[in-house]
């Protein structure tokens, strides 16, 4: 059945599912029963373990006072040879029948947060067993003996009594600690005449107990082990009037100032292909690249970890652990410094971006990382530029930037990060990094065009839910997301994107099971599977995936199909899952407690949920240049009827309305930019203004300003490519990844079918996931501040094998990457063009270069200035952002 969170992140909503439990009779059985814990006052970064596996000579647990009716026959520790014979506390009892034998094991003090786990593993119960915590409550002071009151807190399902058959594993959970916490203090209120409820601020737990079921004949239990995860002291986050009463025990013997056995071990954390594992349990990282916000503003909207880019204080960790959020950082020159606090940095990460040139040094510096003390030692990260192969030999994993071009519309992240795959390790672990703005270089061009400060840096949240999508259909063990700006500015398309960023994290966080399990599917986006202990969970056909849609069939016959979404989950018919499969995540299982679970967890959270997308949609709406007024008026009216679903408790089909709304105003954002490579500009061409759905408008006009504006004299010389010579005189480079001639591609001048003169450059391309692609840059052509530049030229692309990708990129120094334009396989010679403007006086340089297996021929090349204004604001309320 699908179980609720688990996450060491107090905002991580699942971490696993537990299969459906079947009882059978043979030789041993393991049973781990596991109880969440949560409170407001964690305090993470100084989180330790602590375990005992009876390897003391003395008897740990303890019969519970008040049962006279209880007789423990025999007690005692053994001591085996291996994993096949583990050391183990063996209690014989009898008791009589319909009652409780209660057995407690003190424990050190453990604040009562979410991050706490408590895990005890039996190797046999002959009658069934029950887990209950003894948690303190030190502002609720007894006034009878003065010492601070205890409560017994039992699991709150109704179903907690669990028997471990031999040869069987069992797993018995505890969760939501809170609430039955919440219970227990509100029966002990009604159990008194003033119907006065206890404080139960500063809880913590100080004892584990077990209930076993009574017999009339002696039974038995083992007891392997006794696991506390995530725990912090009370005393590191209590007041000093909270910690004025020293901690009493209520069982029969007071347990001593140490618990007996036992030793505290560091945060464990280990990097595999599909997820973090922090202390055995799988953890999904949701990054945000930090920009100076708050620690509450990034739990928010939905960030389990903040990734610093310089080395932290140990008051920094502290700021970030106490608040239950991981770190990936760079180390300090002292680590050991950092003390306890060390305990919140979930990876260490080499500083800055990396290049091939630094293998060498930083290969020095992995190893130093590697040799440091067992509690500091995590994976090591990189965010390589280039040249991945040898940087995934290097790290242990790969944060990989969604680097390419966004003309005509958002990149195919997915294709890059297989790529990357292809060219790494096997098994390398890769982290996605989702832009949420548009790169510095887009930035410049934008304030070149429209003004310095006046131009929008956001990404539409289209953009970054097909990144997203692209991310997950690949197969990734985290997202981070980055952007120039913080995520605190109070502009309209900065709250756009923030609510788009909180929504895209909650639906991480309901899938996340699914994400730590088998991804199946291939390399088909559009058909995405992640299977988890019998459930099928399709991710959502991309947004901007042009592949097939997912056919209408479940797995089995035996298994249901549903919608789901943050604002709950509904069955879908089988001729409804294409339509469905657009905009919703399918799920299908035969397992009814699957669905039971998943809709006890999303019932709570269903209004905010809902009520969040609908407020981003609304802003999506009214921000937007890409609707007319039916449009408009339509899109209102559905926002309307979301709002009234959302008031009568409708949640599901408010979030879907709303769901509804965004991709409408999506799809006419992008029916306008592909609009800007329709005639009569018939040429294909990268311009700034048409990367954003806020800027069309002004693209729009600059076109057909330039229609008629005149150009001045070509700047580039060689652009014809009539000689060799010539070109290398001018300062032609021709740069090649592969430096071995013998398989160096072609880069030549033909004189066969030019388009301008008599000859014209051919470049062949070759394998490019080798690193062979053919690749040749202009000489640099001094430009001055406040120019517009457009630079022309021709191409025609032949494609050497069918099946391979290919084109050729057009790169420039002023546009950089996201500004470059990829063109695909010609009939004959098309027309190129790109429009630039240049806030400094600078150079520029051209760079083409062959992708995968062609064979590109480009000719009359030019670079001339236009003489037009570059001041190209808009009029009151024509643009809004």
């Amino acid at each position: 059945m699908w179980i609720p969170p688990q996450n060491v992140s107090n905002t991580g909503p699942i971490d696993r599912m537990a299969p459906p439990v079947s009882f059978c009779r043979a030789a041993l059985a393991v049973a781990i029963v596991t109880v969440s814990l949560s409170c407001q006052f964690a305090k993470l970064a100084d989180a330790d373990t602590w375990i005992d596996r009876n390897t003391e000579t003395e008897n740990a647990w303890r019969q519970g006072d008040q049962q006279p009716h209880l007789r423990v026959v025999s007690q005692q520790r053994r001591h085996g040879v291996g994993d096949t014979a583990p050391d183990v506390e063996r209690i014989e009892y009898v008791c009589p029948p319909g009652a409780s034998a209660w057995f407690w094991r003190p424990v050190p003090p453990a604040a009562v947060i979410e991050e706490l786990q408590i895990a005890v593993e039996i190797h046999l119960a002959e009658a069934p067993v029950q887990l209950a915590v003894e948690i303190e409550l030190p502002r609720a002071i007894d006034p009878d003996t003065g010492r601070p009151r205890r409560l017994v807190v039992r699991p709150l399902e109704s179903q907690a009594w669990r028997q471990s058959y031999p040869a069987h594993a069992l797993e018995l959970k505890q969760a939501d600690l809170p609430r039955g916490l919440q219970r227990a203090l509100r029966m002990q209120a009604l159990s008194t005449a003033q119907r006065e409820m206890l404080d139960g601020r500063g809880a913590y737990v100080v004892a584990v107990g077990l209930a076993a079921a009574g017999a009339p004949v002696p039974r038995a239990f083992e007891i392997r082990e006794v696991r506390l995860e995530g725990r912090i002291a009370p005393q590191q986050y209590l007041t000093d009037q909270d910690a004025a009463v020293p901690a009493q025990a209520s069982i029969a013997d007071a347990p001593p100032t140490k618990p007996l056995g036992g030793r505290l071990i560091g945060t464990r954390v280990e990097l595999t292909a599909q997820a973090f594992r922090v202390d055995d349990r799988d953890y999904f990282a949701r990054i945000r690249r930090w920009r100076n916000e708050s620690p509450e503003r990034l739990i928010a909207l939905g960030f389990n970890t903040v990734w610093l880019e310089k080395a932290p204080t140990a008051d920094r960790l502290a700021e970030f652990g106490s608040r239950g959020l991981r770190v990936i950082c760079p180390t300090p020159a002292d680590p050991a410094g950092l003390g306890d606090t060390a305990s919140a940095v979930l990876a260490w990460i080499l500083p800055g971006e990396v290049a091939a040139a630094e293998l060498d040094s930083r290969l020095v510096e992995t190893q130093r990382l590697r040799s440091l003390p067992e509690p500091l030692q995590r994976p090591i990260l990189a965010h390589p530029v280039g040249d991945y192969a040898a940087w995934s030999r290097v790290a242990d994993g790969l944060l990989i930037e969604g680097q390419g071009s966004r003309v005509p519309g958002p990149p195919w992240f997915a294709e890059r990060l297989r790529k990357i795959q292809a060219e790494t390790a096997p098994g390398t672990p890769l982290l996605a990094v989702v832009a949420l703005d548009v790169d510095l270089a887009v930035q410049r061009q934008l304030d070149a065009l429209l003004g310095d400060g006046v131009a929008p840096a956001w990404l539409p949240p289209s953009d970054i839910d097909a990144d997203i999508d692209g991310a997950l259909s690949v197969g990734v063990c985290g997202i981070a997301f980055s952007s120039t700006e913080g995520l605190d500015s109070p502009e309209a398309a900065a709250s756009l994107a923030t609510e788009s960023l909180a929504s895209a994290n909650e639906r991480l966080r309901l899938i996340e099971p699914w994400l730590l399990g088998r991804r199946d599917g291939g390399f088909d986006p559009a058909r995405t599977v992640y299977q988890r202990d019998g459930a099928e969970l399709r991710l959502r056909q991309p947004t901007h995936n042009r592949a097939p849609a997912l056919d209408d069939s479940s797995p089995t016959d035996r298994t249901s199909g549903y919608r789901l979404s943050p604002a709950g989950i509904r069955p879908v018919t089988s001729a409804a899952i294409p339509a469905a499969s657009a905009t919703d995540d399918l799920l299908f299982t035969g397992d009814p407690r699957v669905v039971q679970s998943l809709a006890r967890y999303l019932t709570p959270r269903a209004p905010a949920a809902s009520e969040r997308l609908l407020r981003q949609a609304r802003l999506a709406q009214e921000n937007t240049d890409s609707l007319d007024t039916a449009q408009r008026l339509a899109l209102r009216r559905q926002l309307e009827a979301a709002d009234l679903a959302r008031a009568r408790g409708d949640h599901f089909v408010c979030y879907e309305t709303a769901t509804d709304v965004l991709r409408r105003v999506q799809q006419a954002g992008d029916e306008r930019r592909r609009l800007t490579f329709a005639k009569p500009y018939d040429a294909r061409q990268s311009c700034p203004l048409a990367l954003l759905p806020t800027t069309l408008n002004e693209h729009f006009r600059l076109m057909q300003l330039l229609a008629a504006a005149p150009r001045g004299l070509n700047r580039l010389h060689g652009g014809s490519f009539e000689d060799i010579d010539e070109l290398r005189r001018f300062g032609w480079r021709n740069e090649n990844a592969n430096n071995n001639a013998e398989e160096a591609p072609a880069v030549e001048i033909a004189a066969s079918s030019p388009i301008h003169g008599a000859h014209r450059l051919r470049l062949v391309g070759q394998d490019s996931y080798q690193g062979r692609s053919a690749r040749i840059v202009s000489p640099p052509i001094p430009i001055a501040a406040g120019e517009l530049l457009e630079i022309t030229g021709w191409v025609q692309v032949e494609r050497e094998q069918s099946r391979s990708a290919a084109g050729l990129l057009l790169t420039d120094s002023l546009g950089g990457p996201e500004l470059s334009l990829l063109i695909g396989p010609t009939a004959n010679y098309e027309p190129f063009r790109l429009i630039r403007g240049a806030t400094d006086s600078t150079e520029l340089t051209i760079e083409f270069e062959v992708i995968g297996v062609a064979r590109v021929d480009i000719d009359g090349v030019m670079v001339r200035p236009v003489t037009l204004p570059t001041g190209l604001a808009a009029s009151p309320g024509e643009r809004r952002r």
